[in-house]
């Protein structure tokens, strides 16, 4: 009979570190994912695997984050939804690589009103987690924005951007794809900049920590938000500066527990 592979012990770990990252117990998060304590507890010790799709996926749901952040790689999506959101990921990606902001725009647009209208759609459908409608316009939009930062109506396409780039990591984050919410959040952080415009550093910002933190870079993470929670400081009196203040504030617990429970 051919030997069982021994448990990931490194997926384990990460869901201890995003368990203590909470502040829970292990009693605590094993119950909000319905699971037995003692089960959670070697799951993270490493004596049994975590192999089980829809073990993996209650304890990522209790910890509020995605499948990907414990096991460190996609995983087989168990419904349409899913597959179809994983599936315009890539779309998303090639999209990301081709609006770099310093360079020239691919396409051309529709008028900027359009455009607003959409990228406000995006937001809505992200809000109620309909992560596969959101995927499915994102490419276009993101690509017509970047031309639009060409043009006349520059400052709003540059907002909208920035905007639509924190959906997009927001988004391909959640489907399964940390390192490409990076990227997003990357592009959303070169428009800011050309506007400079603080609260919308500050956003962009967020998504940068947001996706760092999906990456495992907790440090990083905890880094950049502290540093931007600083700069915020200054720009309280700015539209919306307490509400991103508050954005960059809370990502702020001690990365590495000394306590495991």
């Amino acid at each position: 009979m051919a030997k069982r592979p021994s448990p990931d012990t490194r997926i384990g770990e990460r869901i201890r570190t995003r368990r203590q990252l909470r502040g829970w117990s292990m009693r605590f998060a094993a119950d909000r994912a319905g699971v037995a304590h003692s089960t959670w507890s070697r799951v993270e010790r490493g004596l049994i695997s975590a192999d089980n799709r829809f073990l993996i996926a209650d304890m990522a749901t209790a910890l509020e984050c995605s499948v990907t952040e414990l096991t460190g790689q996609p995983t087989t999506p168990v419904d349409r939804d899913s597959a179809t959101a994983r599936a315009s990921a890539l779309a998303i990606t090639q999209a990301l690589i081709e609006v770099d902001l310093s360079e020239e725009p691919m396409c051309e647009h529709r008028p900027i009103g359009e455009l607003e209208r959409e990228a406000e759609l995006v937001g809505d459908l992200r809000l109620r987690c309909d992560y596969t409608g959101a995927a499915r316009l994102l490419p276009r939009l993101l690509r017509e924005l970047h031309a639009a930062t060409r043009g006349p109506d520059r400052p709003s396409a540059l907002r909208w951007f920035a905007r639509t780039a924190d959906n997009a990591s927001f988004v391909i984050r959640y489907v399964g794809y940390p390192t490409e919410a990076w990227l997003a959040a990357e592009r959303g952080r070169q428009a800011a900049e050309l506007l400079e415009d603080p609260v919308m550093l500050g956003l962009t910002t967020w998504s940068r920590v947001h996706a760092a933190t999906g990456c495992g870079a907790y440090r990083r993470a905890l880094t950049v938000a502290e540093r931007e929670a600083a700069e915020m400081e200054r720009h309280v009196d700015a539209w919306a500066g307490p509400e991103m203040l508050g954005c960059q504030r809370q990502p702020n617990p001690d990365p590495l527990p000394a306590s495991e429970c």
